[in-house]
């Protein structure tokens, strides 16, 4: 959950003409839009309310509950904690039960079940090659791992060397280790909307570092515009924008190989990581955009994506209820060619 780690920002375009910050005073009980931001897992987020009125005590109240929810998943899922529960569980050689906590279990259940969907395309066993490659957290050489050093790392890695039971993680490989970064920033964006659907505000967008949720209206009274980064390599957040989607009780994610890579040799090394072969992939995905009901689920399906190409991962995606993805070819001239499911173009702003 470092910087280096996290998958592409995407641009998140508001539709807004006034917004009062949490340090304002509200003077009137007329309904205000309200602004909470800050950092966490290495990024930023930040929480948008329309049309609720709040007093200065409840908006206090609620980023304390934002920030400790945050603290939370960070304390459970960040491998960059050397006490988290994850580092914890990572350190441990035993094949007895170990107990972890009700997040953790749910986050670990939805990851094996779309390791399963994606036949291993996802997986939440990478830590030794997330490591290896420098994308973890040990130094980044910038360079490519021998074949044996790959091959060795390789015996470490499926998703099926972890048992979970009820809430307890049973290893059947004593070496195998957890990486989450796939899925928990997705995670931690549904605990947010949790936290504040229970202040009673309908109307709301979260975001933590490009990954988000949607709830009800804006400001203006018009469903929220979400704008999916264009992929070339470095290109600066929200410098332009290749789709505006309108979101609204729905959930979006992106994955993308543009910030996070090294060169050699002359070859881009994308930090998305195919379970299979050990390498970055190569499917040739750019960016891939995931819309579903929760954005756990969008977040593992951007990352698999990436990992499947545009044929396999929308014929998984189109068999899926209520979710709807875009995939971004890059070119060998490079342009970029966007492949969709069949509903996803309904979001589309036009």
């Amino acid at each position: 959950m470092n910087n280096k780690l996290l998958k592409p920002i995407i641009f998140i375009v508001f539709i807004i003409f006034s917004y009062v910050l949490i340090s304002s005073r509200a003077t009137t009980k007329s309904p205000k839009q309200y602004v909470i931001s800050g950092y966490t897992m290495g990024t930023t987020y930040t929480v948008k309310l329309a049309n609720i009125y709040l007093s200065e005590k409840q908006l206090i109240n609620l980023r304390s509950k934002i920030n400790k929810t945050l603290e939370s998943v960070n304390k459970q899922m960040s491998t960059f904690d050397s006490d988290s529960e994850i580092s914890l569980f990572n350190n441990y050689s035993s094949d007895a039960p170990v107990k972890i906590s009700e997040d953790f279990a749910k986050v670990m259940k939805l990851s094996q079940q779309i390791s399963r969907k994606t036949d291993g395309a996802f997986d939440p066993t990478l830590s030794p090659l997330i490591n290896l490659w420098g994308f973890g957290n040990t130094e980044r050489t910038n360079s490519v791992p021998s074949k044996k050093d790959i091959s060795k790392a390789l015996k470490n890695v499926g998703y099926k060397y972890v048992i979970l039971k009820e809430s307890k993680l049973i290893k059947k490989n004593p070496h195998v280790q957890l990486n989450l970064s796939a899925i928990a920033k997705g995670y931690g964006v549904d605990k947010l909307a949790e936290v504040i659907s229970s202040t009673g505000c309908k109307n709301y967008m979260v975001e933590v570092g490009g990954e988000v949720v949607c709830s009800g209206l804006n400001e203006s009274g018009k469903v929220w515009r979400i704008g999916i980064q264009d992929p070339e390599y470095n290109s600066e957040v929200g410098s332009n924008n290749i789709m505006i989607i309108s979101l609204k009780n729905k959930a979006i994610a992106t994955s993308g190989d543009y910030r996070n890579y090294f060169v050699y040799k002359g070859k881009n090394y994308s930090h998305v990581i195919d379970p299979r072969t050990g390498y970055p992939a190569e499917a040739n995905v750019a960016s891939s955009s995931v819309i579903a009901d929760n954005c756990a689920l969008a977040d593992a399906l951007a990352t698999s994506l990436m990992v499947m190409g545009p044929k396999k991962g929308l014929a998984l995606i189109e068999m899926m209820p209520n979710v709807e993805a875009m995939v971004s070819v890059r070119n060998r001239n490079g342009s970029f060619t966007n492949y969709e499911t069949t509903g996803f173009d309904s979001f589309a702003v036009k």
